[in-house]
């Protein structure tokens, strides 16, 4: 007898919590909601969409095709963005560089050490190649 009602006291304030959290939810909805329509109406044609919208894409790819593509772009952008690629080396473990690696073969068709030593230059190119 004791567990069932341990059980409905569990139950009930669960389900409490649920409302509490559900009427919670709803006014920040709605309080969000308004001032995102007036934020589109005020900015209707702003740039900040396609850059909301970049991040979210960016959020939404497997880490080791951002990686690659992040890589990518630093090859693109040339000496200003070679920090980019030295703490992409940095900050990921053996297995992520690996499967950024085969991302990268796999997007572009070509091997990122190839492409690090033949774009990048200098004090860049020893560090990339060591690391």
């Amino acid at each position: 007898m004791m567990e069932v009602k341990k059980d409905t006291i569990l139950v009930a304030s669960i389900k409490r919590r649920k409302k509490q959290t559900n009427k919670e939810g709803k006014t920040i909805m709605s309080s969000s909601d308004v001032v995102a329509k007036s934020f589109s109406v005020s900015h209707s044609g702003n740039f900040s969409f396609s850059l909301n919208f970049d991040a979210v894409v960016q959020w939404t790819m497997h880490p080791w095709e951002r990686d690659a593509r992040m890589a990518r772009k630093g090859f693109e952008r040339g000496r200003q963005a070679y920090g980019l690629l030295i703490e992409l080396a940095c900050t990921r473990s053996l297995d992520e560089l690996l499967g950024a690696r085969r991302a990268y073969q796999s997007l572009y068709s070509e091997s990122i050490e190839e492409d690090v030593a033949s774009q990048v230059d200098g004090i860049e190119r020893q560090v990339s190649t060591s690391i």
